[in-house]
């Protein structure tokens, strides 16, 4: 039996891949080049370059510390749906669709030496879960890190953006910013205090360096 959630996640599917002139097939398991070190319960690409589909979570590369490029992705899920604990991950373009109240990142970088870091750029964050009942991530781990930029929020997030993991959890090395968010979801004025705002934006080349677009598997006209 298919559940109601389900139902709307494949609706939700359909409805974006109908936005961006994707037919999806009937299979939707796999990694594909643009997140090539990605392990995603759900996905689907052409052969555009054109990564779409409802997931209902990511993890990122556990055990490599590649980097990875996911782009105009559909990307649903509801609590720490967009996690790892190793890799730098730049989201470019991607409808971020929380289905019930919870939080979008869990990034689990350990210590200062690990690389991870995720940055989230032109994204589009919405839900129908409620005013204020979203957060954009909290720390998996100690050194915790992610950037949300020049994207659009939606009322759905809670106007303190980010939460501990738990009450105890010490936040003093997680690096939480934002820049040039726009959206009901964007006021930074009653942020939590372990996060911040940027003075400018992240550059793609910090995550992804700086021969990125001579990358066979990078389709720079979607970025």
């Amino acid at each position: 039996m298919t559940s109601v959630s389900e139902k709307r996640r494949r609706a939700a599917r359909d409805r974006h891949a109908k936005k961006r002139g994707v037919t999806l097939p009937k299979f939707s398991e796999g990694n594909f080049v643009l997140a090539a070190t990605a392990t995603v319960e759900q996905a689907i690409h052409d052969e555009g370059g054109h990564l779409v589909e409802a997931l209902r979570s990511i993890r990122l590369s556990p055990d490599t510390h590649r980097w990875e490029i996911l782009i105009k992705w559909y990307i649903s899920g509801d609590v720490d749906f967009v996690f790892g604990t190793k890799p730098e991950a730049w989201f470019e373009s991607c409808d971020i669709e929380p289905v019930g109240p919870g939080y979008i990142t869990a990034n689990g970088r350990l210590n200062e030496s690990n690389p991870s870091f995720y940055v989230l750029n032109n994204a589009r964050v919405f839900g129908s879960s409620g005013n204020g009942t979203v957060y954009l991530g909290r720390p998996w781990r100690p050194y915790s890190r992610v950037v949300l930029q020049n994207s659009e929020l939606s009322d759905v997030i809670h106007p303190d953006g980010w939460l501990q993991w738990h009450k105890d959890n010490n936040t003093a090395n997680v690096y939480y910013k934002e820049f040039n968010n726009t959206g009901v979801g964007a006021a930074t004025d009653k942020r939590v205090s372990f996060s911040g705002v940027l003075d400018a934006a992240v550059p793609i080349p910090r995550i992804l360096g700086d021969n990125y677009t001579s990358e066979w598997y990078i389709d720079t006209k979607f970025l």
